[in-house]
């Protein structure tokens, strides 16, 4: 690209678009969009670059505040808009030769700009430059394949056997988890044959062949979600990536919690609205934690956790 001349004090901003081709056909993959704005004032000697970049493995975008060409310190103010609501500014002083990268959390399918200014080092409330990005949806959905398969067709009388003998199989698992062995309920009468000492120890037998289970049948999470499967987590510059597999047993969450433990205590880190099976937190978030956890959570409540990994 060719030099571009600029008047003092104005205002470049360069947009990258880029998308991919194989083979001279576009691919189905969302185009990455850089947005990059620079600013000069040479009688200062003050210059300054802010550079955004959409960031999936950050879960937000990651803006670099740069200075490396100015001779003097630079102050960015910068406020994230997310669906029309503006977020807390935050303000970032970057020495004269220096970069600074930092990151802003976006939630999934929102949409996004983010606006900033410059102050003048040696009074706050004059402001040297303004500037914002276009306002862009922030996606980071993937998409899935579904393969489909050819179900066999099965003769009816063997389909009909089949279904009879599930039918039982069924009625058996279910007397196997949750009813009171037949034998206590022979035990019982015997024991009211023979008066009341027998039966006292006939129960205290029946109690104790029960092996500790509480109550006669067993306990369920009614209503609320299994537990995650195979949670795994990788290490990232900035940030942790988690990923698990949803539960195959229970009611199917609208959320997840995902738990830090810091030293012997579980504490919750980060909420997942959705039924998005991974999670990306950055380091700042994730102090002194040293495993994590996660379960989901519906209008009944929080189901069982995950198995915990540990962070490396």
């Amino acid at each position: 690209m060719p030099p571009i001349s600029l008047v003092n004090r104005d205002l470049l901003s360069i947009v990258l678009t880029a998308e991919a081709v194989r083979d001279g056909k576009f691919i189905e993959l969302e185009p990455v969009v850089v947005w990059e704005q620079s600013f000069t004032d040479c009688l200062n000697g003050f210059v300054g670059q802010v550079t955004v970049k959409h960031e999936c493995d950050l879960g937000g975008i990651e803006v670099t505040l740069d200075a490396k060409e100015s001779s003097i310190p630079v102050l960015f103010n910068t406020t994230t808009v997310v669906d029309g609501v503006e977020q807390t500014s935050e303000t970032f002083e970057v020495i004269a030769g220096e970069r600074l990268l930092t990151n802003f959390a976006i939630p999934n399918s929102s949409k996004w700009s983010l606006k900033w200014s410059v102050e003048n080092p040696e009074n706050s409330s004059e402001i040297l430059k303004r500037g914002s990005t276009a306002t862009q949806t922030f996606s980071c959905e993937e998409k899935v394949v579904v393969t489909t398969t050819t179900i066999p067709q099965i003769p009816e009388e063997e389909e009909t056997t089949q279904e009879a003998l599930k039918l039982t199989q069924s009625k058996e698992d279910v007397c196997e988890e949750c009813c009171w062995p037949w034998w206590l309920f022979l035990l019982l009468g015997i024991a009211a044959l023979l008066g009341s000492l027998g039966m006292i120890a006939l129960l205290g037998l029946a109690l104790a062949a029960l092996g500790g289970k509480k109550g006669g049948c067993c306990t369920k999470d009614e209503g609320l979600p299994g537990a995650p499967l195979n949670l795994s987590i990788t290490e990232k510059e900035n940030s942790y990536k988690l990923c698990w597999e949803k539960a195959e047993n229970g009611i199917p969450p609208t959320g997840y919690m995902i738990e830090g433990r810091i030293g012997n205590d579980w504490v919750d880190i980060v909420t997942v609205i959705g039924r998005e099976t991974w999670a990306s937190i950055r380091k700042s978030e994730a102090d002194g934690v040293n495993a994590w956890r996660v379960s989901g959570g519906n209008e009944n409540g929080r189901g069982r956790a995950s198995e915990e990994i540990f962070t490396s």
